[in-house]
């Protein structure tokens, strides 16, 4: 995941020792989430747990022992938007 071409042009992140991506930018043709039911407020959560499903397989719909936390998501002043899960 860490070595495709992204929408933005930074490179993801991953770490060797771990064996796995730890931090990811947008791919370019990813698939995009669908927001026009979603309301303004609510887009960039829906759009994070859209892409960590879509990635990893991961969903936090599901209490699992696998499931995703969101323990952050904050908006940069430059306009992207980073969400932390555990």
């Amino acid at each position: 995941l860490a070595e495709r071409a992204t929408v933005s042009g930074q490179k993801s992140i991953y770490d060797a020792q771990m064996g796995k991506a730890t931090f990811l930018w947008q791919a370019i043709g990813q698939r995009k989430p669908d927001m026009d039911l979603i309301a303004p407020d609510n887009r960039n959560q829906y759009a994070a747990d859209f892409y960590i499903e879509t990635l990893t397989g991961i969903s936090n719909r599901k209490a699992t022992a696998s499931s995703a936390v969101m323990v952050d998501l904050s908006e940069q002043k430059r306009g992207s938007i980073s969400a932390k899960y555990k």
